[in-house]
């Protein structure tokens, strides 16, 4: 887990299902109360960052709000495969019962039904929203 630049958001990534419920069993355990935002993102395949321009375009975004809104907390990446493997029904990340993930980039507040995805993911004003908001 690395610091960022706000000194109440610790920012972490890891790649694939089962690092992901790795991360977030540590997360919680650590603390069952502190709030965690995920943001569900296409693995980079150039130096231009993730196949995903949606995905390039939330991280683009969250460089304008993270500095506006300070958020406390943990905002975990998680990455969630290479087009094919993300567009196939049977990725785990589409077919978890609390995930159910239907496109990327998604942002959601682990342990609350707060979540963007779609277009939602593209306002400024949904994104902020989405940090302020206490659960």
């Amino acid at each position: 887990m690395s610091e960022c630049a706000f000194p109440d958001l610790k920012e972490a990534s890891v790649e694939g299902f089962d690092a992901f419920q790795r991360k977030i069993k540590e997360l919680v355990g650590a603390d069952p109360n502190a709030r965690i935002f995920i943001m569900f993102t296409g693995n980079p395949e150039s130096d231009k960052g993730s196949w995903c321009p949606d995905c390039r375009e939330l991280e683009a975004l969250l460089l304008k709000v993270l500095p506006i809104v300070k958020p406390a907390g943990t905002l975990l990446r998680v990455l969630v495969g290479h087009r094919p493997e993300w567009k196939s029904p049977d990725s785990p990340f589409r077919t978890d019962q609390k995930l159910r993930l239907t496109s990327i980039p998604t942002l959601l507040e682990w342990g609350t039904v707060r979540r963007l995805s779609d277009h939602d993911v593209e306002s400024q004003a949904n994104v902020e929203m989405f940090f302020r908001v206490d659960h």
